[in-house]
């Protein structure tokens, strides 16, 4: 049995983040401070899409907070930036977080967009403790290029046309080059614990993507290639993997 929260925070830019704080019931908690994990939900989604692990984390007795990104589902905001301005969205959630009664050490489990978002972050903050890093991109400027020529067998030359067009109008409307949306930049930096996943045949964002930065990641890390594709719904025994990875990492 479980509580939701609706709490709204406000971001850097003066946004409203739509957030859900989901816990047991004072009868069903275990310990008066519990550790929670933050769900990043991935592009075109919303917080709903971390529903589908909250009976798993709280069964293991782990709270979980829910929360739009700025520019989508209920929140405020034009643009999604894929993780530039998101990272920004997740220091607002962390800020709350640790001075809220109760709540332990902090988690992030991150999907797409949202695992870009942790990776651009977690080298910077030492409160988050463990991450969960599914199918996320190394850099969006080789992505970008690899989704054209996988289309159409277009020549580099139009493509570097078209991109320089694209780049110009989110500099226009974003404020930020999409140069800066390059995880990998920041893995080495990183020293939280992770568990990196990757669908073997994911049609959006190659493996090499996620291979490459967990290379470099800095701290402690552990990697599992799936079956299936991008939106591949992830298998009981990974996620129950994943959860024994949270719980060593969270509850000590």
């Amino acid at each position: 049995e479980y509580s939701r929260k609706d709490i709204t925070l406000i971001n850097k830019k003066n946004n409203k983040l739509e957030c859900s704080f989901i816990q047991p019931l004072h009868s069903y908690r275990v310990h008066k401070t519990m550790p929670v994990v933050i769900y990043l939900h991935g592009n075109s989604s919303n917080r709903e899409e971390g529903m589908n692990q909250v009976p798993l984390l709280l069964r293991h007795h782990i709270n979980v907070f829910l929360f739009d990104f700025s520019g989508s589902g209920l929140s405020e905001g034009e643009y999604i930036t894929l993780g530039y301005q998101e990272k920004d969205d997740l220091e607002t959630v962390v800020n709350f977080l640790s001075s809220y009664p109760g709540v332990g050490k902090i988690g992030v489990w991150g999907r797409s967009m949202g695992a870009a978002t942790a990776l651009m972050y977690l080298y910077k903050d030492s409160r988050i403790k463990a991450a969960v890093i599914d199918s996320t991109f190394a850099d969006f400027n080789v992505l970008a290029k690899q989704l054209c020529r996988k289309v159409k067998a277009i020549p580099d030359i139009l493509i570097n046309f078209a991109m320089y067009f694209v780049k110009k109008t989110i500099k226009e409307r974003c404020g930020f080059e999409i140069e800066e949306l390059r995880p990998i930049d920041h893995a080495k930096l990183c020293t939280a614990a992770a568990f990196f996943i990757h669908a073997m045949k994911d049609e959006l964002i190659p493996l090499e993507h996620t291979l490459k930065i967990y290379e470099q990641y800095g701290g402690e890390k552990v990697l599992n290639v799936c079956g299936g594709g991008h939106h591949t719904k992830r298998d009981k025994e990974l996620l129950e993997k994943v959860a024994t990875f949270l719980i060593n990492d969270l509850s000590n």
